[in-house]
């Protein structure tokens, strides 16, 4: 263990929420908007292992503690167990984490590619110097699937009680030939069963056909100083979820605690590990004396995966509130949870132009806007006839998210606005959406399936209104859609444009594209 974690109260804010912090890598957030603290760094050639070249020259060579450890210690294994030939690596993450190129992950220290072991048709080990595509047979060119040395890999992570894989991406055919090869090889049932979970070709991203990606979960302590674990949990993983809970409401005990200083703190802490069995907790600080202390309880819920369960309770804070930076503080949370039980509060909000001052409303209609609450539209409309200039801005962004429309947020814009939803308001948002792209050369009618798949991504790129409503419509047609919450533009556009090359719209220059099934006939199948 890295870090000792003792909860006294808080008297100095070199102490953050009572963790004593020691020396020892962190990875922080998610593996897809995440970052790395204390980095450990493979060397770049042992006895055991190689860096690829490219991978050294960018830097791309750090991780946790234990992806570093799991590493050294899968490729001596194999090195002694299956004969004399290194472990090839690719990609692992940046010094500091963050994004790296041509990925959507490795941000935050658990990830790492790793090169397939191949032998040549004769059986002799090859160490590849890049990576190489095998087909569903395990060719590629003279080249085999070293199914041996592979499975002796994939065992040697899985069982390494150091260490808890949650992934290991590879491309589905060659999954086939290892679980063969552990069933023939009489491996143990459990251990057989933990690789047919683990072991999945992407949904979103290329087959890793010619590499593994292998994820770790967090690990206990990182999962106390804010690692998040996405995605799947498998049965036999423990993913702390006690431990971050029973920290979380030890801490709560210091909500209410006389100093200041350790009362916000500790609920900061709360929401950096959300500790989402503290969020009753958070919800009985909103009435604290503490303008301060409410504040930090109120951006602690607004993240929580629970939050829900306190919307009512900061629906009554608003209602009841006579301090505009509360009530400020509070529309801002709602905005942020977008929880629809809210939209009707945040819509008398924004259409009040006495009772809430102009930051209010403005925080409203991005709440509004961001929950694409269609009730909303006139009432944001509307404000396009405001002075504050925040307002307008916010409420036409909302309105371009809504409707994948713009035509502005100066007043002289509302006219336009005002003819657009008389025309057009009995139509669907879809409808909306659809028309809005046509105009821009986006047709659904079009018979350029290359050329539409390219301007959505140019979209999805941008981010924005312009890219939700790229995905909005990409659904609409294909029934495929990656919720954005643990990507940024960047990522999102290379996993739409991996989804889309894997259905061959690179080459879909004659297919045509419609509204029933539509078309991108190509991404379909």
């Amino acid at each position: 263990m890295k870090r000792t974690y003792v909860l006294i109260p808080l008297v100095s804010m070199l102490f953050v929420a009572g963790t004593v912090w020691a020396k020892g890598s962190t990875s922080m957030a998610t593996a897809s908007n995440g970052w790395l603290i204390h980095a450990a760094t493979l060397p770049p050639a042992s006895s055991y292992h190689r860096i690829l070249k490219a991978t050294r020259s960018r830097g791309y060579v750090h991780g946790t503690d234990e992806l570093i450890g799991a590493i050294k210690r899968a490729a001596r294994t194999v090195f002694r167990r299956r004969g004399g030939i290194p472990l090839v690596v690719g990609n692992l993450s940046r010094l500091g984490g963050g994004d790296i190129a041509s990925s959507v992950s490795h941000n935050s220290g658990r990830d790492v590619d790793v090169a397939f072991y191949m032998v040549r048709t004769s059986g002799v080990p090859v160490v590849p110097v890049r990576y190489y595509h095998f087909d569903s047979q395990g060719r590629s060119g003279s080249f085999r699937f070293d199914t041996v040395r592979n499975w002796e890999l994939v065992r040697s992570l899985l069982t390494d009680p150091n260490i808890q894989v949650q992934h290991i991406f590879l491309y589905a055919p060659l999954r086939k030939l290892l679980i063969e090869y552990a069933r023939a090889s009489d491996d143990a049932p459990w251990l057989v069963a933990r690789a047919e979970e683990v072991m999945r070709q992407p949904r979103h991203s290329s087959p890793h056909s010619d590499h593994f990606h292998i994820r770790l979960y967090c690990t206990l302590d990182d999962r106390l100083s804010g690692c998040l674990n996405t995605g799947p949990t498998w049965e036999w993983v423990d993913n702390f979820t006690r431990d971050v809970d029973r920290v979380s409401l030890r801490l709560a005990g210091d909500f209410h605690h006389a100093d200041t200083a350790v009362a916000i703190a500790s609920i900061q802490e709360v929401g950096r590990i959300r500790g989402g069995s503290a969020v009753e907790e958070l919800g009985r600080a909103l009435g604290d004396s503490r303008f301060s202390v409410r504040e930090a309880a109120s951006q602690a819920i607004s993240v929580m995966d629970n939050a829900s369960f306190v919307v009512p309770e900061l629906i009554r804070q608003v209602r009841q509130s006579k301090d505009p930076r509360w009530t400020l503080s509070v529309v801002r949370a709602l905005a942020q949870i977008r929880d629809v039980a809210s939209a009707p509060l945040l819509l008398s909000v924004l259409s009040s132009t006495v009772d809430f001052s102009d930051e209010t409303r403005t925080a409203a209609a991005q709440g509004l806007g961001g929950m694409v609450y269609l009730p909303a539209i006139p009432h944001l409309i509307s404000c396009l006839l405001e002075d504050a200039r925040p307002l307008r801005e916010a409420s036409a962004t909302a309105l371009h998210r809504i409707t994948n429309h713009h035509f502005g947020s100066s007043r002289a814009s509302h006219a336009r606005w005002v003819r657009w939803w008389n025309k057009n308001q009995l139509k669907s948002r879809m409808d909306w959406v659809e028309a809005s792209f046509s105009r821009r050369g986006i047709g659904l009618s079009s018979n350029r399936g290359h050329h539409v798949a390219r301007r959505l991504l140019y979209c999805i790129r941008k981010g924005g209104a312009d890219g939700f409503n790229a995905r909005a419509l990409i659904q609409h047609v294909t029934g495929f859609f990656i919720e954005r919450q643990y990507y940024n533009d960047l990522q999102l556009f290379r996993l739409y444009q991996s989804w889309f090359r894997r259905r061959g719209v690179e080459a879909a220059n004659e297919t045509s594209v419609d509204t029933t099934g539509v078309s991108f006939e190509r991404l379909q199948h």
